[in-house]
Protein backbone atom coordinates (compact mmCIF):
# COMPACT_ATOMS: atom_id res chain seq x y z
CA UNK A 1 0.00 0.00 0.00
CA UNK A 2 1.12 3.31 -0.96
CA UNK A 3 1.79 6.08 1.64
CA UNK A 4 2.88 8.41 0.05
CA UNK A 5 0.10 11.11 0.50
CA UNK A 6 0.11 10.69 4.35
CA UNK A 7 4.17 11.45 3.92
CA UNK A 8 4.23 14.71 1.86
CA UNK A 9 5.58 18.03 2.76
CA UNK A 10 3.01 19.92 2.34
CA UNK A 11 1.14 17.83 5.20
CA UNK A 12 4.22 16.58 7.53
CA UNK A 13 5.38 20.55 7.95
CA UNK A 14 2.18 22.37 8.41
CA UNK A 15 0.41 18.86 10.57
CA UNK A 16 3.09 18.74 13.01
CA UNK A 17 2.81 23.12 13.57
CA UNK A 18 -0.75 22.73 14.20
CA UNK A 19 -1.31 19.85 16.16
CA UNK A 20 1.71 20.35 18.49
CA UNK A 21 -0.18 23.59 19.27
CA UNK A 22 -3.42 21.61 19.63
CA UNK A 23 -1.56 18.83 21.62
CA UNK A 24 0.07 21.26 23.97
CA UNK A 25 -3.75 23.01 24.59
CA UNK A 26 -4.85 19.79 25.26
CA UNK A 27 -2.31 18.59 27.70
CA UNK A 28 -3.01 21.76 29.50
CA UNK A 29 -6.86 20.99 30.12
CA UNK A 30 -6.09 16.97 30.79
CA UNK A 31 -3.43 18.27 33.53
CA UNK A 32 -6.05 20.19 35.03
CA UNK A 33 -9.12 18.38 34.46
CA UNK A 34 -8.93 16.46 38.18
CA UNK A 35 -12.22 14.39 37.11
CA UNK A 36 -14.19 17.56 36.84
CA UNK A 37 -17.19 17.37 34.13
CA UNK A 38 -16.72 20.90 33.05
CA UNK A 39 -12.99 20.44 32.47
CA UNK A 40 -13.46 16.51 30.74
CA UNK A 41 -16.47 18.54 28.27
CA UNK A 42 -14.47 21.32 27.50
CA UNK A 43 -11.94 18.49 26.41
CA UNK A 44 -14.46 16.73 24.17
CA UNK A 45 -14.47 19.98 22.45
CA UNK A 46 -11.12 20.44 22.23
CA UNK A 47 -11.04 16.56 20.60
CA UNK A 48 -13.79 17.23 18.38
CA UNK A 49 -11.86 20.84 17.17
CA UNK A 50 -8.32 19.20 16.82
CA UNK A 51 -10.24 16.17 14.76
CA UNK A 52 -11.70 18.94 12.77
CA UNK A 53 -9.64 21.03 12.36
CA UNK A 54 -6.81 18.35 10.88
CA UNK A 55 -9.46 17.30 8.48
CA UNK A 56 -9.43 20.24 7.24
CA UNK A 57 -6.10 20.71 7.24
CA UNK A 58 -5.64 17.00 5.33
CA UNK A 59 -8.44 17.76 2.54
CA UNK A 60 -6.78 21.34 2.05
CA UNK A 61 -3.62 20.02 1.66
CA UNK A 62 -4.38 16.85 -0.61
CA UNK A 63 -7.03 19.05 -2.47
CA UNK A 64 -5.12 19.17 -5.93
CA UNK A 65 -4.48 15.13 -5.96
CA UNK A 66 -8.19 14.69 -4.19
CA UNK A 67 -9.64 16.63 -7.43
CA UNK A 68 -8.02 14.47 -10.09
CA UNK A 69 -9.30 11.30 -8.51
CA UNK A 70 -12.96 12.91 -8.71
CA UNK A 71 -12.27 14.06 -12.29
CA UNK A 72 -10.39 10.03 -12.91
CA UNK A 73 -13.80 8.59 -11.20
CA UNK A 74 -16.05 10.88 -13.37
CA UNK A 75 -14.45 10.28 -16.77
CA UNK A 76 -14.84 6.10 -16.07
CA UNK A 77 -10.89 5.95 -15.65
CA UNK A 78 -9.24 3.65 -13.73
CA UNK A 79 -7.32 4.84 -10.61
CA UNK A 80 -3.96 4.57 -10.01
CA UNK A 81 -2.25 3.13 -7.04
CA UNK A 82 -1.75 6.31 -5.17
CA UNK A 83 -5.11 8.11 -6.26
CA UNK A 84 -6.98 4.49 -4.54
CA UNK A 85 -4.80 5.68 -1.46
CA UNK A 86 -5.48 9.11 -1.27
CA UNK A 87 -8.90 8.20 -2.06
CA UNK A 88 -8.47 5.83 1.15
CA UNK A 89 -7.08 8.02 3.67
CA UNK A 90 -10.28 10.68 2.55
CA UNK A 91 -12.94 8.21 2.94
CA UNK A 92 -11.63 5.91 5.99
CA UNK A 93 -8.11 6.62 6.84
CA UNK A 94 -9.99 7.99 10.29
CA UNK A 95 -11.66 5.04 10.12
CA UNK A 96 -9.15 2.27 9.71
CA UNK A 97 -6.95 3.58 12.43
CA UNK A 98 -10.32 4.00 14.91
CA UNK A 99 -10.87 0.81 14.40
CA UNK A 100 -8.00 -0.51 14.81
CA UNK A 101 -6.77 1.15 18.30
CA UNK A 102 -10.37 0.72 19.69
CA UNK A 103 -9.48 -1.90 22.72
CA UNK A 104 -12.98 -2.04 24.50
CA UNK A 105 -15.67 -3.33 22.37
CA UNK A 106 -15.22 -6.63 24.10
CA UNK A 107 -15.33 -4.71 27.48
CA UNK A 108 -18.25 -2.76 26.21
CA UNK A 109 -20.29 -6.31 25.04
CA UNK A 110 -19.27 -7.84 28.23
CA UNK A 111 -20.94 -4.87 30.33
CA UNK A 112 -23.61 -4.88 28.14
CA UNK A 113 -24.53 -8.63 28.57
CA UNK A 114 -23.76 -8.08 32.29
CA UNK A 115 -26.18 -5.19 32.28
CA UNK A 116 -29.12 -7.04 30.51
CA UNK A 117 -28.40 -9.80 33.04
CA UNK A 118 -29.06 -7.79 35.90
CA UNK A 119 -32.32 -6.19 34.04
CA UNK A 120 -33.41 -9.09 34.11
CA UNK A 121 -32.92 -10.35 37.27
CA UNK A 122 -34.55 -6.80 38.48
CA UNK A 123 -37.85 -7.58 36.09
CA UNK A 124 -38.06 -11.01 37.77
CA UNK A 125 -37.43 -10.14 41.41
CA UNK A 126 -40.82 -11.14 43.42
CA UNK A 127 -40.95 -7.57 45.39
CA UNK A 128 -40.22 -4.95 43.50
CA UNK A 129 -39.51 -1.80 45.80
CA UNK A 130 -37.90 1.41 45.29
CA UNK A 131 -34.73 -0.29 45.89
CA UNK A 132 -35.26 -2.62 42.96
CA UNK A 133 -36.70 0.41 40.88
CA UNK A 134 -33.28 2.09 41.75
CA UNK A 135 -31.01 -0.53 40.82
CA UNK A 136 -33.03 -0.76 37.41
CA UNK A 137 -32.92 3.32 36.89
CA UNK A 138 -29.13 2.50 37.61
CA UNK A 139 -29.06 -0.31 35.33
CA UNK A 140 -30.87 1.29 32.21
CA UNK A 141 -28.31 4.13 32.82
CA UNK A 142 -25.44 2.27 32.23
CA UNK A 143 -26.59 0.36 28.97
CA UNK A 144 -27.43 3.87 28.09
CA UNK A 145 -24.01 4.56 28.47
CA UNK A 146 -22.98 1.93 26.76
CA UNK A 147 -24.71 1.16 23.61
CA UNK A 148 -23.59 4.60 21.59
CA UNK A 149 -19.82 3.33 22.23
CA UNK A 150 -20.45 -0.09 20.44
CA UNK A 151 -22.94 1.38 17.66
CA UNK A 152 -20.45 3.94 16.91
CA UNK A 153 -17.80 1.09 16.41
CA UNK A 154 -20.10 -1.26 14.66
CA UNK A 155 -21.08 1.53 12.29
CA UNK A 156 -17.03 2.27 11.46
CA UNK A 157 -16.81 -1.49 10.45
CA UNK A 158 -19.39 -1.47 8.53
CA UNK A 159 -18.10 1.64 6.56
CA UNK A 160 -14.70 -0.15 6.18
CA UNK A 161 -16.50 -2.90 4.33
CA UNK A 162 -18.61 -0.91 2.48
CA UNK A 163 -15.36 1.14 0.94
CA UNK A 164 -13.59 -2.07 0.58
CA UNK A 165 -16.38 -3.43 -1.49
CA UNK A 166 -16.92 -0.62 -3.56
CA UNK A 167 -13.38 -0.15 -4.56
CA UNK A 168 -12.20 -3.89 -5.08
CA UNK A 169 -12.14 -5.24 -8.33
CA UNK A 170 -13.27 -3.28 -10.93
CA UNK A 171 -15.15 -0.16 -10.27
CA UNK A 172 -18.53 0.10 -12.57
CA UNK A 173 -20.99 3.33 -12.81
CA UNK A 174 -22.69 2.33 -9.62
CA UNK A 175 -19.35 2.06 -7.26
CA UNK A 176 -17.73 5.26 -9.06
CA UNK A 177 -21.31 6.86 -8.22
CA UNK A 178 -21.13 5.68 -4.54
CA UNK A 179 -17.51 6.52 -4.30
CA UNK A 180 -18.02 9.93 -5.27
CA UNK A 181 -21.20 10.67 -3.03
CA UNK A 182 -18.63 9.53 -0.17
CA UNK A 183 -16.18 11.58 -1.59
CA UNK A 184 -18.72 14.60 -1.35
CA UNK A 185 -19.77 13.67 1.80
CA UNK A 186 -16.20 13.50 3.26
CA UNK A 187 -15.51 17.44 1.24
CA UNK A 188 -15.19 19.85 3.71
CA UNK A 189 -15.54 22.58 1.58
CA UNK A 190 -19.03 23.91 0.65
CA UNK A 191 -18.53 25.03 -2.50
CA UNK A 192 -16.79 21.44 -3.86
Amino acid sequence: MDNSASRSPEITSGYIQAFRALHSRLEGVFSNARAQPEAFRELVELFEGCESYLREYFQEATKPRMVEVVERLRSGGDLSGEQLEILRQWIIGDTVNYVRSEKHFVGWMGEFHTVMAELSRAVNDAETTMETVSRARGLLMDGARLLPNIVFFLEQKERLVAFERAVSGDLDEQNRLLLLELIAKCWYSPDQ
